[in-house]
């Protein structure tokens, strides 16, 4: 008689999370039906260490949910980016907020500036649709010529999968004076704006309105008509001049981010769009190496012609370039090589993206929602979470017409 077969043995934790990371994040119905295979494969997967493994590994490829929150003169508008055919109840709500332009998106916030009746800030959530006023203005004089940043509290010590709603820190530099550039810090746990710092000596074309990029503990402005960039670290306290490659003066660029630690710039003139990455020297002087040069001319569709020279927007971490039109404004990821329509409308000029992981609260019944249209899996319960992966865009625009095809 045989000896009874003995069974396999349990696959660690660590075993099969690997498994699961090779889940391709476009595949989100795979996610889905592993999660429900075993009740210890879910915990897995809505555990906070899964969550975090997966969104570094998804942010590599194609956003789960894309969507885009348009701001205009003088209306702020949210709408998708890729029109499914039916929404998701689980994706961001649509919102109107008139009066009101995007700054900069962090951490699953966004950072809302008043047009209309001076330089009031809001901090808001697209998805919970919660917003956070700011108590007080910040203490600039030049209302025009200063830019800020949102970012998470403890922005060197979490791994920003819940703190959405949490403590939070807006950045500001603008003009102490005629003269001097100034930081100042806005706490939303004392409700006060901290004392200006000054830093440099203000630039002739004063501070651009480009979304700042977060490297490591250090904030990068863009200043002086696209000159220079100012390097703020957030833990020493300590500014840094660098200047943009040659021949970016007077034309819009944006600052990217190459990992934790490099530096890459992408200028529009004309048609092109100019990439450069900055390289350190043996000397700690800096340098700049051109990386690629992109003619967006043979990407577009003719209607969308000409390429608008106002703006070109960037997704960290998607490597998704955003680009005005005649026809609207347009997508394009660098990789794929996959240009998309976000919307119609002329006037854009600047896009911010929001790229978020946004995990719905816990219900007292079980229920799931699946869309394969839209690429949007939550699966809500007693003991699990729910995933949505949200990439979004505000662009702001002169024009306050309907023109978009995706709005409200």
């Amino acid at each position: 008689m045989a000896p009874p077969r003995l069974a396999p043995p349990e696959l660690t934790d660590e075993l099969v999370e690997r498994v699961l990371l090779h889940i391709p994040p476009t595949d989100p119905a795979g996610l889905l039906r592993a999660a429900l295979v075993r009740k210890r494969w879910g915990r897995l997967i809505f555990s906070r260490r899964f969550r975090s493994r997966f969104t570094a590994t998804s942010t590599a490829g194609t956003p789960w949910w894309v969507s885009s929150a348009t701001s205009r003169t003088p209306t702020a508008r949210t709408c998708p980016a890729s029109s499914p055919p039916t929404p998701s109840p689980s994706g961001p709500p649509r919102a109107d907020l008139r009066g009101w332009r995007a700054l900069d998106a962090r951490h699953g916030r966004v950072l809302l500036r008043d047009l209309v009746w001076g330089p009031y800030l809001d901090v808001w959530d697209p998805f919970t649709g919660d917003r956070r006023p700011l108590t007080a203005t910040p203490p600039i004089q030049d209302r025009w010529s200063w830019n800020a940043a949102v970012l998470c509290a403890q922005y060197d010590a979490c791994d920003h999968l819940v703190c959405r709603g949490g403590p939070f820190l807006v950045v500001v530099l603008g003009a102490v004076d005629a003269n001097s550039m100034s930081v100042c810090f806005y706490s939303s746990d004392t409700a006060r704006w901290s004392t200006p710092r000054r830093l440099a000596r203000l630039p002739e074309h004063g501070i651009d309105v480009v979304p700042p990029v977060l490297i490591g503990n250090a904030l990068y402005f863009g200043i002086d008509l696209s000159r220079s960039i100012l390097k703020y670290d957030l833990n020493t306290r300590k500014p840094s001049l660098i200047h943009q490659p040659h021949g970016s003066f007077a034309h819009f660029s944006v600052i990217m981010a190459m990992g934790n630690e490099r530096l890459r710039v992408a200028r529009l003139v004309g048609s092109k769009l100019f990439l450069s990455s900055m390289l350190a020297g043996p000397h700690g002087e800096t340098a700049w190496s051109p990386d690629r040069v992109i003619e967006l001319n043979d990407l577009l569709p003719v209607c969308a012609l000409p390429v608008s020279s106002d703006f070109v927007g960037y997704a960290q971490g998607f490597q998704v370039f955003f680009v005005g039109t005649n026809d609207g404004l347009y997508s394009y990821e660098r990789y794929s090589g996959v240009v998309k329509k976000v919307c119609d409308g002329t006037g854009i000029h600047g896009v911010v993206p929001y790229i978020t992981l946004y995990i719905p609260g816990s219900y007292s019944h079980s229920h799931m929602v699946y869309d394969l249209s839209e690429l949007n899996v939550s699966v809500n319960n007693m003991e699990y979470g729910g995933y949505s992966i949200s990439l979004r865009a505000a662009f702001t625009s002169s024009e306050a017409s309907d023109g978009a095809s995706s709005g409200a």
